[in-house]
Order: structure tokens, then C-alpha cells, then sequence
């Protein structure tokens, strides 16, 4: 998977594709719990809602389709 975050005044956004296709990001974080949330939206397809944690070695926590599948995530930095 490809993706750029950017954070911002709580906001979050980004881009990028992996095995599914393009996708578009967006979300929130809180910067005193570390907590963020956010919808990464397949162009033309489904969403896929994630909550996770942001620590020094990248953000993680799970995933859901509806309530049809889900799972854990690992997003680090590429630097």
C-alpha cells in the first residue's frame, strides 16, 4: 500500500491505492489521546472505517466493512 497522511488542526486526510484500487482519507485525530478515526473511501466502491492509535512508531489499531469483516492495522512510516 501507497498512502500520505497529513495532519492538521485535528483533521486528517490523505490519499493513495493498494490491492483494492485508489482511496481517499478522512478523519480526525486527538493530539492529547493520541486516538484518531478516519474513512478510507475505494473511488466508485465501499468504505472502510478505522480507529487507532498514534505512538512513535507509526499509527495502529482495526478495521471495519460494515459489520461484514474486519481486523487489525499497522500503518508505519516509509522514513
Amino acid at each position: 500500500m501507497d498512502l500520505d497522511l497529513t495532519f492538521a488542526n485535528g483533521q486528517m486526510s490523505g490519499d493513495g491505492n493498494d490491492d483494492v484500487g485508489r482511496f481517499m482519507i478522512h478523519g480526525e485525530y486527538d493530539a492529547k489521546t493520541l486516538e484518531c478515526s478516519w474513512t478510507k473511501t475505494y473511488v466508485g466502491q465501499h468504505d472502510v472505517a478505522y480507529r487507532g492509535f498514534r505512538e512513535g512508531k507509526g499509527i495502529w489499531g482495526t478495521w471495519e466493512i460494515t459489520a461484514i469483516s474486519r481486523g487489525g492495522f499497522h500503518i508505519w512510516p516509509k522514513r
